[in-house]
């Protein structure tokens, strides 16, 4: 079987319908040789079932004039191939971090943290963190500057029905950026410890097992530590922020504004200390900004924000 390892990498979308049928029909196969799948029930058609028969992968367990069933000949076999091939898919995606030479440059202080973060991202090491704060520290502009890297984006208080499972296991993210953890699903949460502690996400759910092997990094960030259970917070390594005085808050909008926004220092500090006065958030001057190209406009589009935010 080992000169077929390349036709199951080809064929593994396939081949996971198929151990996903077998999976749910496991009592039906080991009481009757002859039962298996008709090809509607797997949604993949006769010609590359036969194929796979040819191979000697599947044979057919029953044929008749109306219906061909199949069955696999070692499906402990291809699940462990499978396994293998995903758990390729997540080491390949080491390669593709890029490490932006200014990564953080617009974030006052916690060096180190900066530090231990490159580390991590560069030398590809399994350390989780999480970060923890009240709003309009610097944690979310952690998480802003970890998506320049590849990381994958995730509101923990979402209600998208898909949810973190769902996103882990089709996109395999390298890096996993989680924002607002303590208010994030208890199944959600659940999945996301099995895949700190062991790599590895398992799903049985309405009769459908999912296996996914992963090598992600977990970095998130709470306004309350005490939502989440502790054996969750046990994996992290976590860092508490304070919040910014006026000048180190000025300081970051104009790195921010100017290298990012394109705007001039004149008015990114403008624009900085105008946002201080009522909301203190880096976000809030990135907004501004967008919306105005000078002094006045900026001053017209804060009152605006002010308004309705007071």
């Amino acid at each position: 079987m080992e000169e077929n390892f390349e036709i199951l990498r080809r064929e593994a979308e396939i081949l996971k319908k198929i151990v996903e049928w077998e999976e749910r029909n496991k009592e039906n196969l080991e009481k009757y040789e002859h039962y298996g799948f008709k090809w509607y029930e797997v949604n993949v058609s006769p010609q590359k079932l036969n194929r796979l028969v040819t191979l000697g992968i599947l044979k057919i367990c029953y044929k008749s004039r109306s219906s061909t069933e199949y069955r696999l000949i070692n499906r402990e076999w291809v699940k462990e191939v499978l396994r293998t091939l995903e758990e390729a898919k997540a080491n390949n995606q080491e390669e593709n971090l890029e490490m932006p030479e200014d990564l953080f440059d617009c974030i006052i202080g916690y060096e180190d943290l900066k530090e231990l973060l490159t580390k991590t991202l560069k030398r590809r090491i399994r350390v989780h963190f999480l970060l923890v704060g009240s709003p309009a520290t610097a944690k979310s502009m952690f998480l802003e500057e970890l998506e320049r890297v590849g990381g994958r984006y995730y509101l923990g208080s979402s209600t998208s029905k898909a949810g973190l499972i769902d996103m882990l296991a089709e996109d395999k993210p390298r890096v996993l950026l989680i924002d607002e953890i303590d208010k994030m699903k208890r199944e959600d949460m659940a999945a996301l410890l099995s895949v700190m502690e062991s790599g590895k996400l398992v799903e049985c759910k309405s009769k459908k097992e999912r296996y996914v092997s992963l090598q992600t990094i977990v970095v998130a960030a709470a306004n309350d530590i005490s939502k989440i259970p502790k054996e969750l917070v046990s994996r992290f390594a976590v860092f508490r922020f304070r919040p910014y005085s006026k000048e180190e808050f000025v300081r970051v909008c104009e790195g921010i504004l100017t290298k990012r926004e394109g705007i001039d220092k004149e008015l990114a500090r403008y624009i900085a200390e105008k946002v201080w006065e009522y909301r203190k958030d880096v976000r809030e001057a990135i907004r501004v900004a967008r919306l105005a190209n000078s002094k006045e406009e900026a001053e017209k589009v804060i009152s605006i924000f002010r308004k309705h935010f007071e």
